[in-house]
């Protein structure tokens, strides 16, 4: 960008507050702040033009670190706006960057090329993001051990590593099996890891899922305030998540495309499986979204309907549905010590009643956006009724089956 001249960065900068509607009280927090600090530091060096640089300089001079002691986020979002306004002409939106995961070496070479070939295969963005996290942690196993080439990588090597790994078992051994196979099928590798491909089993621990009953779902949506414009949003939130089950972030991705009101059903692709379902527009849920859209959710062109609650008016993201769930969960008393307590967890709970009352695994599988009815099956565990319908009566034994052969058991 040609224009570099602190004051009319800090200009645009203000610019970019009123139009994105934030508070008048925070936008002159924001100018009273950023004029003590930037401008004055840049007053006392004799410069006009601003810089990246020099806005790093000025976060570690001791004025600057004064300031961000007292106001860190104001500071820090400052000095990012007038970067991304030097860059690239406009500021970009608030964004947490994911922890990066390096493949390094020759075999961190070979994981990119299993990744890409993940990619083109059409995997989603997360499935490949964890493979990267997988991978990225065997590579630097394999490194503390001196092992930098694929040549030097043997089945001893990955047991070792495997019996190492206590949390998500299942899905390491999926991620390095996967990359083991491609090695293999591009003659990267010969046959000496055919044991480890074909023996390896990993299993994560048996898990029962968070259940939640139907009193206590009720309890969960009655505690949220629904007069305030917050309330009306995170209410929306929950039922969408308690009676139609959906996930975190199919709920943050909500459009209004998605929702046909004539028909009274909301169609879309779910974000994890890409299965595209069709689920009944409650009445309850209907006038929760109704009730938002007409008295809470503020005034933007955004195709998505849930936004954030303050400015800058964007959608909203999968953890802060998350958070807005869980929040909810706390408020209202129940005890979730040993319970989980998110948008999935209701999830849960809906399978668990739909069970309960006698739904078929297919039905469920179909609300759930299941790609198999066998990953519904989970739900099973925890239907004590049913199972109990399944016990078979122990016949009682003779007494001579305890002396048979002259004998006898005490």
């Amino acid at each position: 960008m040609e224009e570099k001249n602190i004051n009319r960065l800090l200009k645009l900068c203000d610019e970019y507050f009123l139009q994105n509607r934030h508070c008048k009280n925070y936008i002159q927090h924001c100018k009273n702040t950023w004029y003590k600090g930037i401008l004055s530091f840049m007053n006392e060096l004799g410069v006009e033009d601003y810089s990246p640089d020099i806005g790093q300089k000025y976060l570690q001079s001791a004025s600057g670190a004064l300031l961000v002691e007292k106001y860190p986020r104001v500071i820090r979002r400052g000095i990012h706006m007038l970067d991304d306004l030097f860059n690239i002409g406009r500021i970009r939106r608030r964004c947490y960057t994911k922890t990066d995961f390096p493949l390094e070496g020759e075999i961190g070479g070979l994981a990119k090329g299993f990744i890409a070939y993940l990619q083109v295969s059409g995997r989603k963005e997360h499935t490949l993001y964890n493979h990267r996290r997988h991978l990225s942690r065997l590579v630097s196993y394999l490194t503390d051990k001196s092992i930098a080439r694929v040549a030097e990588m043997e089945e001893s090597h990955l047991f070792s590593y495997m019996s190492a790994v206590q949390l998500e078992k299942r899905s390491v051994t999926i991620s390095i099996k996967g990359f083991v196979r491609y090695l293999k099928n591009n003659r990267i590798i010969g046959n000496g890891l055919d044991y480890f491909l074909d023996n390896f089993k990993a299993h994560d621990k048996e898990r029962i899922p968070s259940f939640y009953s139907e009193a206590e779902i009720l309890r969960i949506e009655g505690i949220i305030n629904r007069n305030t414009f917050l309330g009306k949003r995170d209410y929306a939130i929950v039922v969408l998540a308690s009676r139609l089950g959906l996930r975190a972030a199919d709920i943050a991705g909500l459009k209004f495309s998605h929702i046909d009101w004539q028909k009274s059903e909301i169609r879309l692709s779910t974000q994890k499986t890409g299965k595209v379902v069709e689920l009944p527009l409650l009445a309850e849920v209907g006038n929760a979204i109704i009730d938002y859209l007409k008295n809470g959710r503020p005034h933007s062109s955004s195709e998505n309907i849930f936004l954030l609650a303050r400015a800058p008016y964007c959608e909203i993201t999968s953890r802060i549905v998350s958070n807005v769930v869980q929040s909810v969960m706390r408020k209202s008393g129940i005890d979730t010590s040993q319970r989980k307590h998110g948008p999935h967890s209701l999830r849960h709970a809906l399978a668990t009643n739909m069970l309960g009352l006698g739904a078929t695994m297919p039905t469920i599988s179909e609300v759930l956006g299941h790609q198999s009815s066998e990953t519904t099956n989970v739900y099973l565990k925890i239907d004590i009724q049913s199972l109990r319908k399944c016990v078979l009566p122990v016949p009682e034994v003779s007494k001579r089956f305890y002396e048979q052969k002259g004998g006898s058991y005490e």
